[in-house]
């Protein structure tokens, strides 16, 4: 069973616990699977794991909710390609907004909202509350996270909104009314897609009159551009009054996100002969070379591992036939979690400058390099910890719960007598410090060293509860670094950016929570991504994005090999002399007695971690690299992004030498040795950080590369429109208009492709001729 269907019967699962009936459908299509559809929805386990399970029927089913009086919520579908989302805020402009509750983005990019069945039937109904908000309540059913969607993403709980984390609200009265109203409540949000040519556009229709226009513009094939014209011109005329202009480009650019209807179009698929292109390659100039998007980067030597991990590393690496770089980059990120803020390191002998050895890492690559097993495999000494972890709170829980009946049995026999003594008029001083000597048990903390999925405000209490920090683990790390570019995420973003430091501090006072406060809280994340998201993320964020405020620059250790080359079968038993060498280490690190073998701070020093220094060839060594290091960032030589992750090496180069060195000695100095390793470190994942960095800062070259493998490859023929590379190939790095625009343009930069305007029924069509030289080459 494979770990994406063992999270799929996993949630499914802990869906059913909290009572919500689920039921399996098409992984991509979304239709029931099993017999008279939603009324099969179960929260029985056995059922459940009958369809998910390891001998399931369907173990790669997206997971369905019942929706209404069965599961006691109804959702609000919110759909942006039908102006769900601007009719949205215009509703809560008028009603108010919708209360903070359970929310998921969907696969789609739209949302759907949970709120409480209100206890009368909520109808289903489809764009009647307003166009593109649909209502799935009584009779209906949604698909629920982490299920897949045919465009390839997939369904997410919003950071601090999903079930369990987050209360599901009631739904205010006026949406309740609007529901309960039908089409009568769409009257003043359905305004005609066109409309007689002398009708006024009053205040109230302006919005939804123009979306649906522009909807309808858009899947007849009209780019956004055209789009704008038209509903300005249309707002102008019409509209009394008039919206304001970027209210307008607003809504055009809603409706130009996504593909035109091909059966409108479909009158215009035929074309002479002539509009195939210029085959005279004598007539085309010589093609240009496309640069090189990927920069060099330098192979990972083993050497630069603690001799204890060393040889365990290279077994993972030759058993798994991976990379290297990705067991040993999360090996050093799990070692730094443990440590968390046990100890710290001060880089300067006269200086309380500290630095705590917490890390943040990212395997990179595509899905057949193998990225999570072997991260998985680094994490396996840290599983076996939290078990026994788990055994000593369960034991402890249990003696806390039965020294608690105790108490309580003794205070109420202590009450009943001080009641009696004071009924026969005695002395009661002796029973109430006999009743406040009684000694209340201390609840048992549970231990954790990581966490997969959690809100902010749950890791809040967790990092309290585990003052020595942890380590969030997310395979696909594109999921965390989304939920957190959301609109209502910045404290989230905020809370992440902290952590980082390893000495960040919060209180924070919810309902229902109480009051949380964490003296210093130290977060490490270790995580996989694909390279196709991460360079449409990184596109973002340098355009000034969400996503630009330094948090990706915090992953120092990312790393994106080059293919280890052809896999051949490696069928052998671990070693398990180096499993064992590093699974002591991972346990001695948990049972580091830092106070023994670090330096105390001073009665005037605000930071109480143990620490360690550099010795004096060391601390030359660091000087030497730092003044160069810093030297150069001050040039102004290096863009910006790649000039601000540079700079978090300050973090890097002393928290990776901490690490080494106690990973092979019982403390002391941190040595030379150590520093000359972790400088090695940081010149090795420079070259991976400059490949990162390159895919968002020059992002066409990507797109123009993979449209230029196709045509090599005869997959698109001359004469093509953009639609064309993209509809419905899910090619890689062309998946959208966005992608194959930009691979367009730099080929055309590039000589490769001449365009070609043509006049055609309806609105004009660009084409894009392929240089007969790229086709058939001269010898």
């Amino acid at each position: 069973m494979s770990d994406r269907q063992q999270e799929l019967v996993d949630t499914a699962v802990r869906y059913a616990e909290m009572g919500w009936p689920v039921f399996p459908c098409h992984p991509t299509g979304h239709q029931p699977l099993v017999d008279k559809g939603f009324y099969t929805a179960t929260t029985d386990m056995d059922t459940i794991r009958e369809w998910w399970g390891v001998r399931g029927r369907w173990p790669d089913a997206a997971i369905a909710l019942r929706t209404g009086e069965e599961s006691g919520v109804f959702v609000v579908d919110i759909d942006p390609r039908h102006g769900g989302d601007v009719l949205l805020d215009e509703l809560e402009a008028e009603h108010g907004p919708l209360p903070h509750t359970v929310e998921c983005q969907t696969g789609g990019g739209g949302r759907h909202i949970y709120l409480n069945w209100p206890g009368q039937r909520v109808k289903c109904s489809t764009g009647q509350v307003a166009s593109g908000i649909d209502i799935k309540g009584d009779g209906g059913y949604v698909i629920l996270p982490p299920s897949d969607h045919k465009s390839g993403s997939t369904y997410n709980w919003l950071l601090d909104q999903e079930p369990g984390g987050c209360a599901i609200a009631d739904a205010p009265k006026w949406l309740l009314d609007r529901i309960a109203a039908g089409t009568d409540a769409n009257a003043k949000h359905s305004g005609a897609v066109s409309g007689d040519e002398g009708d006024v556009i009053p205040e109230g229709n302006r919005n939804n009159t123009l979306m649906r226009l522009g909807g309808h513009l858009r899947q007849v094939g009209m780019d956004v551009v055209e789009i704008k014209v038209a509903l300005l011109a249309r707002n102008a005329s019409k509209c009394q009054p008039p919206l304001d202009v970027k209210e307008v480009e607003r809504i055009a650019d809603s409706v130009s996100r996504y593909e035109p209807d091909s059966a409108r179009q479909a009158y215009i698929e035929c074309w002479p002969e002539r509009y195939l292109g210029d085959g005279d390659a004598d007539a085309w100039p010589d093609p240009q070379p496309i640069p090189d998007d990927l920069p060099p980067v330098k192979p990972f030597d083993p050497v630069l591992l603690p001799s204890t991990l060393r040889p365990w590393i290279v077994d993972i690496a030759d058993r798994m036939q991976c990379p290297p770089d990705f067991p040993a980059v999360a090996s050093m990120v799990a070692l730094s979690g443990i440590l968390g803020r046990k100890i710290a390191i001060r880089p300067k002998q006269r200086d309380n400058w500290t630095v705590y050895p917490n890390l943040w890492g990212v395997l990179i690559g595509r899905p057949s390099l193998m990225k999570s097993p072997p991260m998985k495999e680094t994490l396996l000494p840290i599983r076996r910890m939290t078990a026994d972890a788990l055994a000593e709170y369960e034991a402890a829980m249990a003696e806390y719960l039965a020294a608690s009946d105790l108490q309580g049995i003794q205070t109420k026999v202590i009450r009943n007598n001080i009641a009696a003594a004071m009924k026969a008029g005695e002395d009661t001083q002796d029973l109430q410090d006999e009743l406040a000597s009684l000694a209340r048990p201390e609840e048992p903390k549970r231990k954790r060293y990581t966490v997969n999925d959690a809100t902010v405000e749950a890791l809040g209490e967790i990092l309290a509860a585990n003052p020595n920090g942890v380590i969030i683990e997310r395979d696909e790390l594109i999921g965390l670094l989304k939920s957190l570019e959301r609109p209502g995420q910045e404290g989230a973003r905020a809370f992440y950016l902290e952590g980082w430091t390893g000495d960040g501090s919060c209180e924070s006072d919810r309902i229902g929570r109480g009051n949380v406060r964490i003296d210093g809280f130290c977060l490490s994340i270790l995580g996989t991504i694909q390279p196709g998201p991460l360079g449409t993320y990184l596109g973002e964020a340098l355009r000034g994005g969400t996503g630009d405020d330094g948090l990706m620059q915090r992953f120092q250790m990312a790393v994106w090999p080059d293919d280890p080359g052809a896999w051949q079968v490696v069928d052998r038993w671990p070693d398990s002399d180096a499993k064992n060498a590093a699974y002591a280490v991972y346990q001695r690190f948990d049972e580091l007695p830092a106070s023994s073998i670090g330096e105390l701070p001073g009665a005037f020093d605000s930071n109480t971690t143990p620490f360690l220094r550099f010795d004096a060839a060391a601390q030359d060594r660091f000087y030497v690299w730092m003044v160069d290091r810093e030297n150069h960032l001050r040039s102004g030589a290096e863009h910006p992004a790649v000039e601000s992750h540079l700079t978090k090496y300050r973090k890097l180069l002393p928290a990776l030498a901490l690490s080494i060195h106690l990973a092979e000695s019982d403390g002391g100095p941190v040595t030379l040795d150590a520093v000359t390793r972790a400088v090695g470190w940081a010149d090795y994942l420079e070259s991976h950080a400059r490949r990162i960095y390159s895919r968002g800062i020059h992002p066409a070259t990507a797109h123009a590369r993979a449209l230029a493998q196709r045509i090599e490859q005869g997959d698109v023929a001359t004469g093509f429109t953009v639609r064309d590379v993209y509809h419905g190939h899910h090619w890689s790095l062309l998946a959208d208009a966005e992608q194959v625009q930009l691979a367009v343009d730099e080929l055309i930069e590039l000589g490769w492709l001449r365009t070609e305007t043509l006049n055609t029924p309806g609105r004009a069509k660009v084409v894009h001729h392929i240089n007969a030289k790229v086709a058939a080459p001269t010898p």
